[in-house]
């Protein structure tokens, strides 16, 4: 997922971008005769495309003998040149067609895939996204700048999920081009579950700046093949298994010709291997009741250790909302011993061995002091594996909505669950099967609508989930889940449906086969019933002889009172276990219920790969997609659709996931998550090969035009009168509404210290005023982007003469027109090159920084003046 901070950066990268041009020229030699010539004509010594369509380019200009020729003098079509003038060309008089086409290369930004995700709550449906992350930029000539290196230089390589970890790396930013880089600004993100600690050890030039789990390294500036290095060390927790990124790095930078970026870096991936799982469940009990009234709800707290170590001195503290407690009985409990500290749940666990669960039922009797909606409890485990400590994920289920009256109104809503096999106890590990049913009973006088019931199944481990019958509705099966999905239930309607599951217990104790609820929706609110389960299970080891149990709660014999315990050890650190997660991924729910129930957000992180890419080019990103459910209670049937924006998508390839199963189909990936509990977080490491295009994005709104006139011998400045009208009468223009000029004087093209231009007036600033009846032609373009607004050029003009040589420096500028030198064309959208006033193909020279090369076979007749033309255009 793309922070702000980082968007605006992106967006300061692409503040200034150059408009690249493709130029190219036909050239023919006239016969004398003919005025029709074709690509039969051409000289391909200087190319072969013909003469090009003059629809698929930006704007042309046509040279006879060098001179260039106004646009009624000729026509165009794609093949074929036309000239419409009185009098053909003398014989072998060069015949040049130079056409342009501007080309928006730097700024197709495509995003690599966009992800949403979608679940079922008891109360509808409820989605999150979409998300994408940094944009990648497409173009035709991408060249590296920078050079970004993460090396990690310690900490573990593999780790359990909840145990802290330190890890040192270091950053090192290297310039890798001919030119300085300024302003480079590295980030790096550290993807960390949860971050303890992020401290900078050292630094070889710059500021850091370390906030809200960002690292901002600001370097002045890096000379050629110069480095920055960088050390920093990062504490803290990853919650969720997988092989998963400690962060990932990327820098950005300017240079004369705009802002450049590295590839983003991800920091060695970590083997995080799973380890202590927590699962906070209301087995039966209201969802709705009043302020200072007393209610009973069952809680079971299950805790997995599935890591490859034993856990020794576990605690698991649930911390109660309930204002006033009367009484917690234990119904159940696998190992250790529980307590009640002030209005802390402590469940001791001295050792809890490698791939172990065990479960603590009880019963809580109390009420809530104050109205609103309150979470029964949220719970922590801390244990210790070796000589560290290790954190099970938080757990907390439904939230209770409290009201303010004391008389709630009755339930619409009644759902019951009753066994239908008569199998109370079964033993540890051995499977069976279980038949039950689900009644939901409208007693109200309204229908009500759009009913959601699901029924968790809690066996440890199940075979199959198979429905008997059903009188009404559609049922699916996700997971662990039963999800009952019905249209309308009429007034003191009945509906039930039937299941049976097949599965086992791996823990002993009383256990729950499942918990139900229900939701739907009349005309004036949102309808939950109660939670309700079946009879309990009683699980026997193997060589336990099974004595008889009894249903009736009060008639439990083994339920015991809670001692009070007020010096249990704090091995849990946070203070706040209840923190706000910031979210700003946008949730849609398909209901107005009120928000007691699981909540998902999804977020996308390109951990490696290029951010520009040249079109066609095979590339490789590794991208990581966490989702979350930060609400309360489990969300079923979770299904993440990610669509990868690649042209050309050439491989898939998950290379971690927490749960599921995922597919892909084009260019779609589906990942099947099914059921994620309350404060989880499941996560997708994938690997996408593959390639964007380009379009040629031209620049169609440009418009070519020419004012014409001949020299009387004798004045300097030109008008709109003096226009020749045959070839146009759109007069000298308003600088300000021009791009760029081209002023030929008797088909020369002058440098710009040789005249200046005004709204109706050309004014020649040479010495001598030109020889009489000397053509004079000032050619201005108008170019405009997309949104219809001028785009205005920056030109230069280097001037030399023919010394004899095929050789021109920065040296022989004749600097009376200038002094810039010969720029380097990485940083011009084109140039042109005359000889003698004659444009000349772009196979007849080379043009390097200060270097002007040309590759005909003879050099130019001395004194004959050398003219290199450079336009840049900026979006």
């Amino acid at each position: 997922m793309v922070t702000m901070f980082e968007d605006n950066i992106h967006s300061i990268k692409q503040e200034k971008n150059l408009l690249n041009a493709e130029v190219y020229q036909y050239n023919t030699l006239s016969d004398g005769l003919k005025k029709i010539y074709t690509d039969d004509d051409e000289l391909i010594q200087y190319g072969d495309r013909g003469i090009l369509d003059p629809n698929d380019v930006s704007f042309f200009n046509l040279f006879i003998n060098g001179v260039l020729q106004p646009k009624v003098n000729y026509e165009i079509q794609k093949g074929l040149l036309l000239l419409k003038t009185e009098d053909v060309p003398i014989k072998d008089s060069a015949i040049i067609i130079s056409f342009i086409t501007f080309e928006d290369n730097s700024t197709k930004s495509a995003k690599l895939n966009s992800a949403i995700v979608e679940g079922i709550l008891p109360s509808g449906m409820i989605s999150s996204g979409p998300v994408t992350d940094i944009s990648i930029c497409v173009g035709n000539n991408i060249s590296n700048y920078l050079y970004l290196e993460s090396i990690l230089l310690c900490g573990p390589e593999c780790i359990p999920s909840g145990c802290n970890g330190i890890w040192e790396f270091t950053l090192t930013i290297s310039n890798i081009s001919n030119i300085p880089i300024s302003n480079i600004l590295v980030t790096n993100t550290i993807l960390l579950d949860l971050i303890t600690n992020i401290e900078n050890i050292f630094a070889s030039c710059g500021s850091i700046l370390i906030k809200d789990g960002v690292i901002t390294w600001n370097i002045d500036t890096l000379g050629l093949c110069e480095s920055a290095t960088a050390n920093f060390r990062a504490a803290g927790f990853f919650q969720v298994e997988g092989t998963r990124y400690i962060g990932r790095t990327m820098a950005y930078g300017s240079t004369v010709a705009g802002s450049v970026s590295t590839d983003i870096v991800g920091i060695n991936p970590i083997n995080v291997s799973p380890g202590l799982k927590l699962t906070q469940t209301i087995i039966s009990g209201p969802t709705k009741v009043s302020v200072n009234t007393v209610n009973t709800w069952r809680m079971e707290i299950k805790v997995s250790n599935l890591s490859a170590n034993t856990i020794s001195e576990l605690l698991i503290r649930d911390l109660l909302y309930i204002n006033h407690i009367n009484c917690i009985k234990i119904i159940s409990i696998s190992h250790g011993i529980a307590a009640i500290s002030g209005n802390e749940l402590l469940w001791n666990i001295e050792v809890l061995r490698k791939l172990e669960t065990s479960v603590l039922m009880v019963d809580i009797t109390g009420c809530f002091c104050q109205d609103g909606f309150k979470p029964l409890g949220i719970a922590l485990g801390v244990g210790r594996v070796k000589t560290k400590k290790i954190l099970s994920n938080y757990s907390q289920d439904f939230q209770i909505e409290v009201f303010s009256k004391k008389n709630i109104a009755k339930k619409k809503l009644l759902l019951r669950t009753r066994t239908i096999s008569n199998f109370t106890m079964t033993f540890l590990g051995h499977p069976k099967k279980w038949t039950f049913s689900l009644h939901i009973t409208n007693t109200d006088s309204e229908t009500i609508n759009n009913l959601t019931v699901i029924d968790y199944i809690f066996l440890d481990e199940f075979k199959n989930i198979t429905i008997k019958s059903i009188t009404s509705g559609k049922i699916s099966v996700s997971d662990n889940s039963i999800i009952w999905m019905i249209k309308e239930i009429f007034p003191c309607e009945t509906l039930t449906a039937i299941i049976e599951v097949e599965g086992l217990f791996n823990t002993a104790g009383c256990r729950s086969l499942s918990r139900a609820i229900a939701s739907g929706s009349d005309s004036n609110s949102c309808i939950i019933s109660n939670i309700i389960s079946e009879c309990p299970v009683q699980v026997f080891f193997p060589y336990e002889w099974a004595k008889p149990f009894a249903c009736n709660n009060a008639a439990i014999n083994y339920a015991s009172d809670i001692f009070v315990s007020k010096t249990y050890p704090n091995l849990l650190q946070q203070e706040n276990l209840l923190s706000v997660h910031d979210r700003s991924i946008s949730i849609h729910k398909s209901n107005h219920c009120p928000d007691i129930f699981g909540d998902l957000m999804i977020e996308k992180y390109i951990v490696s790969g290029p951010l520009e890419v040249n079109s066609n080019k095979i590339n490789t990103w590794r991208v990581e997609i966490r989702i979350s459910n930060y609400g309360y209670g489990p969300v079923n049937n979770i299904v993440m659709t990610d669509t990868l924006l690649l042209d050309d998508l050439i491989c898939f390839n998950p290379i971690s996931f927490t749960k599921g199963t995922i597919s892909e189909k084009n260019n779609i990936i589906t990942w099947d998550v099914e059921t994620l509990d309350s404060k989880n977080t499941v996560v997708l490491l994938a690997e996408i090969i593959g390639s964007f295009h380009t379009k040629n994005n031209k620049i169609f709104n440009v418009s070519d035009y020419q004012y014409n006139t001949v020299s009387n011998g004798i004045k300097k400045e030109f008008t709109n009168t003096d226009e020749l009208l045959i070839y146009g009468e759109n007069g000298i223009p308003d600088p300000n509404n021009v791009s760029f000029f081209n002023l030929y004087i008797n088909g020369v093209l002058q440098p710009e210290t040789n005249y200046s231009v005004e709204t109706g007036l050309l004014t020649l600033t040479i010495a001598e005023p030109p020889k009489k009846d000397v053509p004079i032609i000032l050619e201005y373009l108008v170019i405009k982007d997309k949104d219809n607004q001028l785009i205005k050029a920056e030109t230069y003009q280097y001037n030399t003469l023919s010394n004899g040589k095929k050789t021109y420096t920065d040296a022989d500028e004749l600097t009376v027109y200038g002094d810039q030198g010969i720029l380097d064309p990485k940083y011009t959208s084109y140039d042109n090159l005359f000889v003698n006033g004659v444009i000349q193909p772009s196979i007849n020279y080379v043009i390097n920084p200060g270097i002007l090369t040309l590759t005909v076979e003879d050099a130019p007749m001395k004194n004959s003046p050398i003219l290199v033309k450079f336009i840049s255009l900026y979006l």
